[in-house]
């Protein structure tokens, strides 16, 4: 898997003018901050005060004007955030990193000129994709860490007492005082003649923000709140009265509008379905999609890979015997069109899928399991289209454990895990122990961790890595 470039465009509001952002197709590992923490399903960067960005960091900006001019930015490190365009004057923001600080910087196209604002410490949201800048008339509107330091904790904890009554499922999460602590930002004006910062909030939980004509739009969250869930309510803040928040009275919610990106073609891409003279085997991949949908299987270079997407009838009386049958009889179709020794693979529920299939099929001379689920005792209130909890339909919570079938299977598993998987059926434990429960039962099983790592596998080195294990897999049991 080679790393490549991928290149996109984001438009300004003026005709003919846009920014080219260039930067690897995966990010790397030394883009992974060591202090990252996670809050439920978010990583969160310290340093960045907000999730940490998933996307590569581009190695260059060009901003392209009407007449074919092309002029590359001065800046050093940018962030992968959407910038920011002012809606009349050529002013575009952004920003970018000093150290593990993110700051502001503002270009105007027309003059060429640039200017770092690295003074001052800017943040991120706590919501993905979520826009940090925009323009509120010539000022600049950006996220400012809430806090100035972390708060202190007790020396020896704190106590914790919980208390439920049922029936309900129970699910232990961090709270959002938590979260507040890591990501509570304030929204910020900065003057871009004079560098002076005006707060216009204290420290909240930011949703989004948008200008309107005299105010700014904010959804934020309590972060004070009983609930435990987060929910975001409407304010505008006025320049003339900051630090306190009105109720949005507005006829017609705002409209969010970051910058529209554009992705460019970079040349020809590896896909899954490459096959190399010499090379026999197939793999043939599960996706769990519904009808219309499609999930394409990461290249595996060298060899065929066979897309099998299954659209699961799965209504709510679903029986084990009902769900055998579909599965069955779409894999043995797809076996009988199959040439060669053939591999079965799958991601999450696909996953599943494979070691379900590899206990019933003997055609299959091993297998590859991606983030999977392999108790779903563990996730009683439902998984996957699975809505009665395990002690209504104990029968398929057991049909789809491949704990509870270790036992057949008697040909090779490859299980690979990201060691950050923040899915919270998935967490990187469900490996670990599958792992053990298949050598416990006699099989051969390979377990292979992928650091800083979620449900989904991103970072060059790792997919890197993985491809010379998928390789060396495929070519060791083929062979067989």
């Amino acid at each position: 898997m080679s790393a490549g470039e991928v290149r996109w465009r984001e438009r300004s509001p003026a005709a003919g003018v846009f920014a080219e952002f260039v930067s690897p197709a995966e990010p790397s590992l030394a883009e992974t901050h060591p202090a990252a923490v996670r809050w439920r399903n978010l990583r969160l960067d310290p340093d960045l005060v907000g999730v940490c960005p998933a996307e590569a960091r581009p190695t260059r900006i060009e901003i392209h004007g009407e007449a074919g001019t092309s002029w590359r930015l001065p800046v050093a490190d940018p962030l992968p955030a959407p910038l920011a365009w002012h809606p009349v004057r050529p002013l575009v923001a952004g920003l970018a990193l000093n150290g593990r600080r993110a700051y502001p910087w503002v270009a105007n196209h027309e003059l060429r000129t640039f200017r770092a604002f690295d003074h001052v410490r800017a943040a991120l949201s706590c919501v993905e994709n979520s826009s940090p800048l925009a323009w509120f008339s010539d000022l600049l509107t950006l996220l400012t860490p809430g806090r100035t330091s972390p708060p202190e904790e007790p020396a020896h904890g704190r106590p914790i007492a919980v208390e439920a009554s049922g029936p309900g499922f129970v699910d232990f999460q961090p709270g959002i005082g938590e979260l507040a602590a890591i990501a509570s930002v304030r929204v910020t004006t900065l003057n871009i003649d004079t560098a002076v910062l005006t707060p216009l909030t204290g420290p909240l939980l930011l949703n989004r923000f948008t200008p309107l004509q005299d105010c700014l739009y904010i959804e934020y969250a309590d972060a004070t709140s009983a609930s435990e869930e987060l929910s975001w309510r409407e304010a505008t803040v006025w320049p003339d009265a900051p630090g306190t928040l009105r109720p949005a009275q507005l006829r017609q919610r705002p409209e969010f509008r970051a910058g529209v990106q554009e992705f460019l073609p970079t040349g020809p891409a590896e896909i899954g379905t490459d096959v190399f003279p010499g090379q026999h085997a197939t793999v043939l991949w599960l996706n769990d999609v519904q009808p219309g949908a499609h999930f394409s299987a990461p290249g595996m270079t060298g060899h065929k890979v066979v897309n099998l997407d299954l659209s699961l009838r799965w209504p709510s009386d679903a029986t084990a015997e009902s769900l055998r049958a579909q599965i069955t009889a779409v894999v043995g179709a797809a076996l009988e069109s199959l040439d060669g020794p053939v591999i079965v693979a799958g991601h999450s529920f696909g996953a599943t899928l494979a070691l379900y299939v590899l206990a019933r099929f003997p055609e299959f001379r091993a297998a590859i399991a991606h983030s999977g689920c392999y108790n779903r005792t563990l996730t009683p209130a439902g998984f996957q289209h699975e809505k009665r909890s395990y002690w209504a339909a104990p029968e398929v919570y057991r049909e789809f454990s491949a704990i509870d079938f270790a036992d057949r299977l008697d040909r090779p598993v490859l299980l690979v895990h990201g060691t950050e998987d923040a899915n919270p059926a998935t967490p990187v434990d469900q490996a670990v122990q599958f792992y053990r429960a298949l050598v416990a039962a006699g099989g051969h099983a390979r377990l292979v961790l992928l650091p800083h790592e979620d449900h989904t596998f991103v970072r060059r080195e790792n997919r890197e890595f993985l491809a010379g294990e998928h390789r060396s897999w495929i070519e060791r049991w083929s062979r067989c």
